[in-house]
């Protein structure tokens, strides 16, 4: 288990584009929603 919160940190670099993407398309949707 110690092994995978020393992994963690490499998955966080690849996990915050992921939720800056995400953020792209939500902008977008929720223009077109309005």
């Amino acid at each position: 288990e110690p092994v995978e919160p020393s992994s963690e940190p490499v998955t966080t670099v690849p996990f915050d584009q992921n939720p800056r993407r995400r953020r792209r398309p939500q902008s977008l949707s929720g223009l077109k929603c309005d």
